[in-house]
């Protein structure tokens, strides 16, 4: 870059950080796009080593927000030289927290070949997982292609312990993944709910490719009658938060429980330890298959809270899996097919209680009956603010 190009960049991140209450992403955007016309990706990048090296004086609010941008950019411009830059911003401190983001647009925007020439080069395996989980998520199936399984295979990663494809309980995970759905001027102009129109450069298949667990055979639907509870221990993953929540875990002697109304309402206000605020606080009470408790679980880890763009598809399917396997007591180091046959000998309920931030959507709850109808887990989350 010439020393013009490196003035240009001194004065878009000194005038961003100087205004940033005054923020106009129109304004700055502008800058960025025509900074990466003049320069290309190596311009991009050297706004990030900028970001970077600033002193603590600068705002860390500010300088995210200049990177995030960068690195949307990079992500939304399909290439390799982009995709290597995006990389080596989000593999230093400022850009790290944003890798599972990026990996999204990435998803969305680079063709299949950028992936495979990403892997054979050597780029950071965080983001990569992300991204190659992403595309599953998204219904494309990539335990076919040689290179992506060989990588697969020998990732130290835990991402690595999903399949590069979807079981028949993960129809549709996609569809729960908050994505950009198009581009203006060079950065996503919107998101959507929506499975995407495009992912890896080409339209998905009309009909997602699945693979068949054996344990879906084998869903129970008989429903018995719920008992008194005593509270026991709760598993590791079932205390973190799907969004603000509380958890806890309950024994009876008689092997009676099961997920009816009365039960929960029991266990959730023993769980909060106050009288429930109505004769009904557990409302929309449905008893789910395992492979809906599943379908539940990543729906809301996935939608997040109201300011955020919850868990993204490669960690939500890891944590739905992760949250139903203590539920039904798998152990830790099981497949998600060992994981599936524990579950389906479960019994599973999703609902909601009243009184929970003001009765709003963001309100969930889940419930679980082991197959020795002794232990039920609840877990209860809302938004957090």
């Amino acid at each position: 870059m010439s020393s013009n190009d490196l003035d240009d960049v001194d004065e878009l991140v000194g005038a961003f950080v100087a205004g940033f209450s005054r923020y106009d992403s129109s304004a700055h955007r502008d800058r960025l796009r025509a900074l990466f016309d003049q320069g290309g990706p190596a311009a991009l990048l050297a706004v990030g080593d900028r970001l970077e090296t600033r002193s603590l004086r600068w705002r860390t609010e500010a300088r995210q927000h200049l990177l995030d941008d960068v690195t949307q950019l990079l992500a939304t411009r399909p290439g390799i030289e982009h995709v290597r830059a995006c990389l080596a911003l989000l593999s230093r401190p400022l850009g790290a927290r944003r890798g599972p983001e990026r990996a999204v647009d990435l998803a969305m925007f680079q063709p299949l070949e950028v992936l495979l020439a990403a892997i054979t080069g050597g780029c950071a395996a965080d983001v990569l997982a992300c991204w190659i989980q992403e595309l599953v998520v998204g219904g494309i199936r990539l335990d076919r292609h040689p290179v992506i399984a060989a990588y697969w295979r020998a990732l130290a990663h835990p991402l690595a312990r999903l399949p590069l494809f979807l079981y028949d309980w993960e129809r549709g995970l996609g569809d729960h993944v908050l994505r950009p759905h198009d581009v203006v001027h060079g950065w996503p102009g919107g998101w959507t709910w929506s499975a995407p129109e495009s992912l890896a450069g080409a339209s998905p298949p009309t009909t997602i490719e699945t693979v068949a667990l054996p344990a879906t055979m084998r869903e129970p639907t008989a429903v018995v009658l719920g008992s008194p509870l005593e509270p026991r221990e709760v598993p590791p993953s079932w205390r973190e938060p799907i969004l603000s929540d509380v958890a806890g875990a309950w024994s009876i002697a008689d092997g009676a429980l099961a997920p009816t109304r009365e039960v929960i309402a029991l266990a959730w206000a023993d769980l909060v330890r106050r009288a429930p605020r109505s004769r009904q606080p557990v409302r929309d009470l449905v008893e789910l298959s395992a492979s809906g408790a599943l379908r539940a679980l990543f729906g809301a880890i996935a939608r997040g809270g109201p300011y955020d763009r919850g868990g993204l598809g490669a960690g939500s399917r890891l944590r739905a899996w992760r949250l139903l396997a203590e539920g039904c007591g798998a152990p830790p180091d099981a497949g998600l097919e060992q994981i599936a046959h524990a579950a389906v000998d479960c019994r599973w309920a999703s609902f909601r209680v009243t009184g929970l931030h003001a009765d709003e959507g963001w309100d969930f709850g889940i419930a679980c009956v082991r197959a020795d109808a002794r232990t039920l887990l609840l877990k209860v989350g809302t938004a957090a603010d």
